[in-house]
């Protein structure tokens, strides 16, 4: 139970037990639903606020009636914070690959964020005394806002690919690296949520415990569709 607790961000939550394998929680401010295209969703409940089993929710998804929203930082907790025992344990499915991935460019990003401020002392010399603090605060603002889904997500990919044709131009290797390594930071920070959110999706469709215990924590939400 602790460690599920912790898994899922313990400071967030007021009161949680568990009941056959699904965390039933309550937020701090009494809240139980979330945003989903700016839209309020109702908790646990179709659009007439009845429990909607899974069952229901798979075969009206499959159909496209209903809209299955995904808190990010909800789904991004799942797969860093929690082990592959306990999600075994509380799922009966152990997502090898799923967690592999967003684990691998949750913790990719702070190391190729290292990776910049060293190449940034070789490419700037004494610049780097206003270069790395700008690029720290770049990659914080970045690690603060990606758990919101906005338009700005594609602006990581596309300087990443700017910063990978930079190797085919004259500029000096280490700029090249520290161009490379800051566009790299930055994509795996938005990656990581948009993964997350994508394959936590997946996981709940095709898993029925996975979806009892994402429903009960808040971090899926079902409405039908527009």
């Amino acid at each position: 139970m602790s460690s599920l607790r912790r898994g899922f961000g313990s400071k967030q939550w007021k009161s949680a037990i568990m009941q056959q394998d699904a965390l039933v929680v309550t937020n701090e401010r009494g809240d139980r639903g979330i945003v989903l295209r700016g839209l309020p969703l109702p908790m646990n409940a179709d659009s007439q606020g009845q429990p909607m089993d899974y069952s229901e929710m798979a075969r009206r998804f499959d159909e496209g009636t209903i809209l299955l929203g995904v808190d990010r930082p909800g789904a991004r907790k799942f797969f860093t914070d929690l082990g592959l025992r306990r999600i075994r344990d509380l799922i009966g499915e152990v997502p090898y690959f799923e967690w592999l991935l967003v684990r691998s460019s949750f913790m990719g990003a702070p190391i190729c964020l290292l990776g910049s401020l060293a190449f940034a002392a070789l490419a700037f010399h004494w610049w780097t005394i206003l270069v790395a603090p700008f690029t720290l605060l770049v990659f914080i603002y970045w690690w603060v806002t990606s758990p919101r889904a906005d338009r700005r997500s594609g602006w990581s990919a596309l300087l990443l690919a700017g910063a990978i044709a930079s190797l085919f131009t004259s500029a000096g290797l280490p700029l090249k690296l520290w161009l490379i390594f800051t566009a790299a930071s930055l994509f795996l920070i938005r990656f990581t949520y948009a993964a997350a959110t994508f394959l936590l999706r997946c996981l709940v469709v095709r898993n029925s415990r996975a979806y009892q215990l994402c429903l009960s924590h808040d971090v899926v939400v079902v409405r039908d569709a527009e």
